[in-house]
C-alpha cells in the first residue's frame, strides 16, 4: 500500500536553497525541503528550504536548459506536498521519519507514501514508522545493499527500501503505535531547546535536555522491542541486532556554554519572546507532527498575524507595559560602553530581565565556562561569540550566520547588525547615529588629552594621547569603509545571508568568514552568481541583457514578460519576445545608479586590508 519514491534534484543548490532561518519570514516562495541530512529515526528537523515558487518555475527552467528538460532531474513531483514518511539515502545509516505537508521531494531525501489518503490519524504511518525505525528492519536492508558490494553501505536506494520483507501493519498493535507517537513528540519536545530548529521554543537547563534524551532513548528501546518480536527476533536474536545509539539526540540534548548568552542577544534583537522563558506565558502545544510546518518558530515574537513583530508593534507593546525588555528594533548594537545600545550593557539586561536577583550569578557561571572575565570580552573576540555562531549555523554546507558584526581595521571598534532588521538605509543610520557622533566625540578626547598634558606629557598621558589617537584613526578609516559600502548595501533575504553579507568582508574580523565573504565578492564581480537581486542592483548593464537569453534569471528578476512568450504553436514552450536596444538601454538605466557605480568601483579597487592588524580591544573596557 505505499510507493518509494525520490524527489528532485535542484542542479544549483547555492543558487536554489537555503536554510530555513535565512529567507524572509513571509516567503512564500521558500518551501521545506527533503534533502537528505544526518541520522535521525522517527522525527528531525527539516533545515532547509528549496525556490518553490510557481509550483518551482525558476528551478525547472534552469533545469531544463541544462538537461533539455525538468523531468529527468526534477521527477515524481506529484508527491510533493503530501504527509508522508522520509529518510536520508546516502551517507548515514538508514533513519526513516516524518515528513510533514508542504514540503519539496528530493533526490537524496526519498519519500514513503501511501497509495490512498492516510486516516486523520496517520497511524498507519506511525505503524509503518514503527516498522520501519526497528533495528530488524536496518539490519534486512544492509543486508540486501551490503550483499557483493561493501562499497554500497549507507546507500539506500529505492528500490532496496521497498524490497524489505515488512510485517502486516495491522500486526502492529496500540502500544507500539502510541509508542512511536510519544517518541516524535519528545523530539520536538527537545529540539524546542535548540535554537536552529523550527520548534524552538526557550534554552533549557542540562538537566531538562538530559532527562528528555533518556525518555526518548527508554521509548525507543520498546518500541524497537516489540516490532523486532512481529520478525521473530527474540532473546539472543535481538541482542544479536546491530542496534543504533541514537547520537541524533547529542546534537540537540546536549547544550553549550554559549546558550544562555546568545539567546540574551537574540532576545535584545527582538527575534525570541523572552515571556516564554520567564515564564509570563504558557507552552503552546505542539501540533500535529504531519501538519505543515511552522513559518515561524513558537518561540519567535510574534505578531497577530504569526509572522515577526514589527518595529512599530513592538514599541506599542513596550510602552503599554506589556513587554519586559528593550528591544534593538533598528537590529544594530555597538560594542561601546558609553552608548545606550552597547551590547554588553543590552545583555547584562536581558539577563535581568530573565533571572532577576538570579542574573550575576547566572551571568558569572557563564562566563566561568566560556573562560572569559566578562560576557563583553567574549562577544569582542571574533574567536568568540561570533566563531561560535557561524558554527551553529552553518548546515548542509551553507554559512549563514544571522548576527553580524562589523569592526575596524584594529578591531577597536564593532557594530553588531540583525540580519533580519536589514534595509538598504542600516549603513547610512550605522554611519549617522552611532559611528559618526562616536568618532566625534573621541576626537574631541584627544584633543583634550593633548591639551591637558602640554609641552611636557608624563608617560601615562603620553600612553593615554597615543591610545585615543590610535581609536580616532582606527575610526575614520572604519568611517571610509562604511561610506565605501553604504551605497551598494541593499540587503534581499532571498539571496541568502553570504551573498548579501559580501560586499561587507573588509570589516570583518574573523579571517575564516572573511576570506570566504570575499571569494563570494569576487565571483559576484566576475558574474557567477547573476541570478542573485544584489547582482542586478550592482551591474545591470551586464544582468539584463542575460535576462534576454536565460529564461530562468528573467524569473528570478521579474523580467519574464519583458523577455519571453509562450510559443503559440507550442503550448508549454518558451519564446524570446523582440526588445529594440532603445527599451533594453531604458530597462537597464531604470536600474542603474551613478552612486552605486562609485561604490561599486571603489570597493573592487580598494587595496585589501590584509596586511593591518585586527586585534581585540585592550582590556574589558577600553
Amino acid at each position: 500500500g505505499f510507493v518509494v519514491r525520490q524527489g528532485m534534484e535542484s542542479s544549483d543548490n547555492f543558487r536554489f536553497v537555503r536554510l530555513w532561518w535565512e529567507i524572509p519570514a513571509e516567503n512564500g516562495k521558500w518551501k521545506p525541503y527533503s534533502k537528505g541530512g544526518w541520522f535521525g529515526p522517527h522525527w528531525r528537523d527539516m533545515d532547509v528550504v528549496v525556490n518553490w515558487g510557481t509550483n518551482g518555475e525558476e528551478v525547472k527552467e534552469f533545469s531544463g536548459s541544462i538537461y533539455g528538460t525538468w523531468t529527468k532531474q526534477i521527477t515524481n513531483s506529484d508527491l510533493y506536498g503530501v504527509a508522508a514518511l522520509c529518510y536520508p539515502a546516502s551517507r548515514v545509516e538508514f533513519s526513516p521519519r516524518i515528513l510533514p505537508q508542504g514540503c519539496v521531494v528530493g533526490c537524496k531525501g526519498p519519500i514513503v507514501a501511501m497509495r490512498e489518503s492516510p486516516t486523520r490519524d496517520h497511524s498507519a504511518y506511525f505503524a509503518l514508522l514503527a516498522v520501519m525505525s526497528s533495528s530488524a528492519f536496518r539490519a534486512l536492508i544492509n543486508l540486501t545493499i551490503t550483499s557483493g558490494d561493501t562499497t554500497m553501505r549507507h546507500s539506500y536506494r529505492e528500490r532496496a527500501v521497498s524490497a524489505v520483507p515488512i510485517p502486516s501493519l495491522n500486526s502492529v498493535n496500540a502500544d507500539t503505535i502510541n509508542l512511536t507517537r510519544l517518541v516524535v513528540d519528545r523530539l520536538r519536545e527537545l529540539e524546542s531547546s535548540s535554537e536552529t530548529c523550527r520548534s524552538f521554543l526557550q534554552v533549557r537547563s542540562v538537566e531538562w535536555r538530559g532527562r528528555l534524551a533518556k525518555e526518548i532513548r527508554d521509548l525507543r528501546d520498546r518500541a524497537d522491542n516489540l516490532v523486532s518480536n512481529l520478525y521473530g527476533f527474540r532473546g539472543p536474536q535481538y541482542v544479536a541486532l546491530e542496534r543504533t545509539g541514537y547520537d541524533d539526540l547529542v546534537e540537540i540534548s546536549e547544550p553549550s556554554p554559549e546558550d544562555f548568552p546568545a539567546f540574551a542577544l537574540a532576545c535584545v534583537f527582538g527575534r525570541w519572546d523572552i515571556r516564554y522563558a520567564k515564564g509570563e506565558r504558557p507552552t503552546p502545544d505542539l501540533p500535529d507532527p504531519f501538519a505543515p510546518l511552522p513559518v515561524c518558530p513558537p518561540g519567535m515574537l510574534q505578531g497577530d498575524d504569526g509572522l515577526p513583530l514589527t518595529a512599530e508593534a513592538g514599541r506599542q507593546l513596550r510602552s503599554e507595559g506589556r513587554y519586559p525588555l528593550e528591544v534593538a528594533w533598528d537590529g544594530i548594537l555597538v560594542d561601546d560602553p558609553e552608548h545606550p545600545r552597547d551590547l554588553e550593557r543590552s545583555v547584562d539586561t536581558a539577563f535581568a530581565a530573565l533571572w532577576g536577583d538570579r542574573a550575576d550569578a547566572m551571568e558569572h557561571e557563564a562566563c566561568a565556562l566560556l573562560g572569559v572575565p566578562t560576557l563583553g570580552e567574549w562577544f569582542r573576540r571574533p574567536a568568540g561569540f561570533f566563531a561560535d555562531h557561524l558554527k551553529r549555523y552553518s548546515k548542509s554546507r551553507r554559512q549563514a550566520p544571522i548576527y553580524w558584526p562589523l569592526s575596524s581595521p584594529n578591531g577597536l571598534y564593532t557594530v553588531w547588525l540583525y540580519y533580519h532588521r536589514l534595509t538598504a538605509d542600516t549603513l547610512f543610520t550605522v554611519l549617522r547615529d552611532y559611528l559618526t557622533p562616536k568618532l566625534e566625540f573621541e576626537e574631541r578626547r584627544a584633543i583634550q588629552f593633548r591639551q591637558e598634558a602640554g609641552n611636557t606629557p608624563s608617560p601615562a598621558q603620553r600612553r593615554d594621547i597615543a591610545e585615543a589617537e590610535e581609536l580616532v584613526e582606527d575610526l575614520r578609516a572604519f568611517k571610509a569603509e562604511l561610506e565605501r559600502a553604504a551605497p551598494l548595501f541593499r540587503p534581499n533575504l532571498n539571496d541568502g545571508v553570504i551573498i548579501n553579507y559580501a560586499p561587507l568582508w573588509r570589516m570583518i574580523g574573523l579571517p575564516k568568514w572573511r576570506k570566504d565573504c570575499q571569494a563570494i565578492w569576487n565571483e559576484l564581480a566576475k558574474g557567477d552568481y547573476d541570478w542573485a537581486h544584489l547582482a542586478m542592483h550592482l551591474w545591470p548593464e551586464r544582468v539584463v541583457p542575460k535576462c534576454a537569453t536565460d529564461r530562468s534569471l528573467a524569473i528570478a528578476h521579474g523580467l519574464e514578460s519583458v523577455f519571453w512568450q509562450e510559443d503559440p504553436e507550442k503550448p508549454g514552450k518558451w519564446i524570446t519576445r523582440k526588445v529594440t536596444d532603445q527599451e533594453l538601454r531604458g530597462l537597464i538605466s531604470e536600474r542603474t545608479s551613478a552612486a552605486v557605480k562609485a561604490a561599486v568601483e571603489s570597493l573592487i579597487g580598494a587595496t585589501s586590508n590584509e596586511g593591518t592588524s585586527r586585534r581585540g580591544r585592550k582590556g574589558a573596557k577600553a
